[in-house]
């Protein structure tokens, strides 16, 4: 979600941790919504000195961008959400909108079974 940080950047970094720590499989996807209420911007460029971290930028672009879903996150969380055997433990660090969505849309009572807990 656009509002805690530049999310084409937070993307990116994230993608690139995964990949550092062995998890390069887990799919990144990044949300069409935008935050109410916006951290500034100064604040926002801050995910940049993380991105940036030579230990971070050791693999090619190609290498890692594979996993950026074409889908919007909250399509996608939803998909994710409804393709699960087992209702899941959802741990969120920011905003909520995406699930808000997928509880929202004409499948929400379907999404909301794949629910066990939420903690935010």
């Amino acid at each position: 979600l656009d509002a805690d940080c530049l999310a084409p950047i937070a993307a990116n970094t994230t993608l690139k941790i995964l990949h550092t720590v062995g998890q390069g499989h887990v799919p990144v996807a990044v949300s069409s919504f935008k935050g109410v209420n916006p951290f500034p911007d100064p604040w926002r460029w801050h995910g940049i000195t993380v991105d940036t971290l030579p230990m971070l930028n050791a693999l090619p672009p190609a290498t890692y961008n594979r996993h950026l879903s074409s889908v919007p996150g909250e399509v996608f969380f939803t998909q994710l959400l409804l393709a699960q055997a087992e209702p899941v433990t959802i741990v969120a660090t920011g905003p909520l909108s995406n699930l808000a969505h997928a509880l929202s849309t004409s499948v929400g009572a379907a999404a909301a079974g794949k629910v066990a807990e939420v903690w935010w």
